[in-house]
């Protein structure tokens, strides 16, 4: 910081090299030192005289010029000596009351950090912004696709714009964390929007089945939150075509757990149960090739689908997060 000195007479009596520098910059070239402080037109007389008449150390900050200048200003109080008087012989010293007899004046020039906190805000409106759109144009892509299911009489083909609006919709639901700031995103608030969305565009009204969502709470960044999102909608999709079918009522548990940097996303449901001899690497489903593929791939994890010890199918996920990038 540049600093500055006056007297109660408002003389400027110190200015260091870096608050000549600074002053240079608005303009005043000569020596300053000896000066009153009048002279600036700047902000200081009026904080000067402000700091004599409430002594004590404030800040404030001004546009000089085209600059943004930040003052720290300091009453220095120091003691007046006077001599004792003669018959005064309790008096121990001849120093008078502490008053301010100076003021100092730090000075810093925040105009290329303030400038860089407002580029900041701007780039993070129109990222904002950017996720917004992509979230309403996915979901636009996604009510055309169900106008196009509606029109269509072959069941497999609704089933497959279905599913095919499914998928969109949990990719644009991380599209609508990221336009609320949200760079790290729960796991646990994308589950269960997307149970929302597969309890209103897929399961049938007549059936009772209960989604429950539990766990820890992870963030991930937003490419792997969006992976785990498609992955979700995928393994929710399989439990309630291939799990339930037409089964009245049932249960889909979605739980998450971290150890460290792993990451174990485990769906269960306690529906029809897998065939004694289903190979998952042989499964001729759509879905859970997409799963093997995003996880194997995108995520560098594994996946297992098995029977649990209760009789229940359980989907397991496994992955490790990923490490915050470096550049050297």
């Amino acid at each position: 910081d540049g600093i500055m000195l006056t007297n109660r007479r408002g003389i400027i009596t110190y200015v260091s090299g870096l608050g000549s520098y600074l002053y240079r910059q608005l303009g005043y070239s000569e020596e300053l030192i000896g000066q009153p402080i009048s002279r600036l037109d700047t902000a200081d007389k009026a904080l000067v005289e402000h700091a004599f008449s409430h002594p004590e150390p404030f800040e404030e900050e001004f546009m000089e010029g085209e600059r943004i200048w930040l003052r720290k200003v300091i009453p220095i109080r120091s003691p007046l000596w006077r001599m004792p008087a003669p018959l005064d012989r309790f008096r121990r010293s001849g120093f008078g009351e502490r008053q301010v007899r100076s003021v100092m004046i730090l000075i810093h020039d925040a105009t290329a950090t303030r400038r860089k906190v407002e580029e900041q805000l701007v780039r993070q409106a129109m990222v904002q912004e950017i996720h917004h759109r992509v979230k309403n144009n996915l979901q636009t892509v996604a009510s055309l696709l169900r106008i196009q299911s509606r029109r269509t009489q072959d069941e497999a083909t609704q089933r497959a714009l279905t599913d095919a609006t499914n998928r969109i919709l949990s990719v644009a639901v991380v599209h609508e964390f990221l336009s609320q700031h949200e760079q790290h995103i729960n796991l646990r608030n994308v589950a269960q929007r997307i149970v929302h969305q597969v309890r209103n565009s897929v399961l049938n009204p007549q059936q009772e089945i209960r989604f429950m969502v539990g766990g820890d709470s992870i963030f991930l960044p937003a490419q792997q939150t969006t992976m785990v999102a498609l992955v979700l909608n995928e393994l929710l999709l399989n439990a309630l075509e291939h799990g339930f079918g037409e089964r009245p009522v049932g249960t889909i548990d979605i739980s998450f757990s971290a150890t460290g940097d792993d990451v174990q996303l485990t769906v269960r449901d306690d529906g029809a149960g897998l065939p004694k001899d289903f190979n998952l690497e042989q499964a001729n489903s759509l879905g859970l090739t997409i799963v093997q593929t995003i996880v194997r791939q995108d995520l560098k994890g594994d996946v297992q689908l098995r029977r649990g010890d209760d009789g229940q199918t359980e989907a397991i996920v496994q992955f490790r997060k990923a490490q915050p990038e470096r550049f050297g």
